[in-house]
């Protein structure tokens, strides 16, 4: 059931689906907030639009000018803690492809005096490639997620439409 009054600040048409009779609703017009009164009228066909469509939120957006920030700024230094241990996972990384890197040398070297030390060494060759390349890249991937979270809350925080 829709009910149809006049606002009595400004006497603007006001539809409400979902108030009663005594509750308070807010005049789009003026934004003054009134009282539905006793003699509102019930109307049988919907008069609201509904409200918040897709076409309507794209409208809104294309006309509102967009407000771009001053990128000549530099951004404040937030969340200190997570640039560091991005930071720190970059070291670890740097640390993981050294150690990858002196294992494949070692392998290399492995004395090939008995049949063992060639199955050791390639083993070790092997190993070294395949850990290295894993761990590099993950710690890697951890430290650049970590930056992106940190640039997505700065985006959303300074953007403004």
């Amino acid at each position: 059931m829709e009910l149809k009054f006049n606002c009595k600040h400004c006497d603007a048409e006001i539809f409400s689906k979902f108030l009663k009779v005594g509750e308070e609703a807010k005049c789009k017009s003026c934004g003054k907030t009134t009282i539905v009164p006793d003699d509102a009228e019930v109307v049988s066909e919907p008069q609201i639009k509904e409200e918040h469509t897709i076409s309507d939120v794209f409208n809104e957006l294309k006309s509102k000018p967009l407000i771009i920030q001053n990128n000549d700024e530099k951004p404040k230094s937030k969340y200190p803690a997570l640039k560091t241990i991005s930071s720190i996972y970059k070291f670890l990384a740097w640390l993981v492809s050294i150690g990858a890197i002196i294992g494949i040398i070692f392998g290399i070297e492995l004395p090939a005096g008995h049949g063992e030390g060639n199955v050791a060494g390639t083993s070790l060759i092997i190993y070294s490639l395949v850990a290295g390349f894993f761990g590099v890249i993950t710690l890697l991937a951890i430290s650049e997620v970590i930056k992106l979270f940190i640039d997505i809350e700065y985006n959303t925080r300074n953007k403004k439409l």
